[in-house]
């Protein structure tokens, strides 16, 4: 293993990664889809590598810290090449007042006047754009007495 689990060691050393981003890493470097499987259980022996740590750490760094949606979250873990199922499992883990608050906050942040209905409608699109589902923002506008945008789209 050598001089390639050095670089391995390096390269997650600059961040948290999947086993995915790992297996990734080693295929570019033309290592055999056999020796790949043996890194991987190295790594996960010598506690460097856990995805479900990863896709939980990951998930509370993207709510809370950057306010992403549910769906954005999930398309980015996999595209990271973290197991469908380990994320449903880690992201139903999240209680539902937590997505609400992430999008609460977010909303707060975000200049617009709630006069308007076009600045509504572009917010409730940019909220869409980072993943939140449509309920949780239907509830977050009520909490914050902003019109609801169906109402709008029928002005």
């Amino acid at each position: 293993m050598g001089d390639l689990y050095k670089e391995i060691l390096k390269y997650i050393k600059i961040r948290a990664r999947s086993s995915g981003e790992v297996k990734l890493f080693l295929k570019e470097r033309g290592v055999l889809p056999n020796n790949i499987d043996q890194y991987i259980i190295k790594l996960e022996e010598d506690a460097l590598l856990n995805d479900s740590k990863f896709c939980e750490n990951r998930i509370y760094y993207r709510l809370q810290g950057k306010h992403w949606g549910k769906l954005r979250i999930q398309t980015e873990l996999l595209l990271l090449g973290v197991e469908k199922s380990l994320i449903q499992s880690e992201l139903d883990k999240i209680p539902l007042d937590l997505w609400q608050e992430s999008c609460t906050k977010l909303i707060r942040k975000k200049k617009f006047d709630k006069k308007i209905p076009t600045d509504i409608l572009k917010l409730k699109k940019k909220l869409l754009a980072g993943g939140h589902e449509e309920s949780i923002i239907q509830k977050a506008f009520a909490d914050l007495e902003i019109p609801s945008p169906q109402y709008i789209e029928q002005i």
